[in-house]
């Protein structure tokens, strides 16, 4: 999650059940934590979305949601866990400086009434660390799920245009 003047955050929420015999496999021994390099500043986060960078980004986030739920048998403690579908989406929110995300939610440049069928793009996510240490998070398949525009008649404040695309995949490289 990215919050324009703040840092980068990540945010990890995972199912747990009881153990009957708990592991000793994980020790704090081999538990890296984050250091001052891991750090990703405000400034280090940019996302494109078909070639063009989402121009004044106020907020983003990228959110790999999936669905989790434990196999029980007869005992009081889960048997097993399982993973179901994985749902990728990219919510953007950025100050209003032109028609671009509205012509993707349309699914074409220049084009402005809904398309029957959108066309799927590519983009990317990136963040950097004042060591400079980058990771690209490559995302395939975005499609508009909704885009609507933000204080429009508010004169204390700038339109904004969010943006949530669903995604096939992501990768990092």
């Amino acid at each position: 999650t990215y919050q324009q003047g703040g840092a980068v955050t990540l945010d990890l929420t995972m199912i747990y059940g009881d153990e009957p015999d708990l592991s000793t496999s994980i020790t704090p021994s081999n538990v890296q934590k984050p250091t001052d390099s891991d750090v990703v500043a405000f400034h280090g986060f940019d996302v494109s979305v078909d070639g063009a960078t989402v121009t004044k980004l106020q907020n983003a986030t990228l959110q790999l949601s999936p669905n989790a739920r434990f196999h029980r048998g007869n005992g009081r403690h889960p048997v097993d866990a399982v993973i179901g579908d994985v749902t990728p989406t990219l919510s953007t929110t950025g100050i209003y400086s032109g028609p671009e995300e509205i012509e993707r939610a349309y699914g074409s440049t220049g084009a402005t009434t809904p398309a029957d069928r959108l066309d799927a793009v590519n983009g990317t996510v990136t963040t950097t660390n004042g060591s400079g240490t980058t990771d690209t998070y490559n995302l395939t398949g975005l499609k508009p799920q909704g885009y609507n525009w933000q204080d429009l008649i508010a004169a204390d404040t700038d339109l904004t245009d969010p943006v949530t695309y669903n995604i096939n995949d992501v990768t990092v490289a």
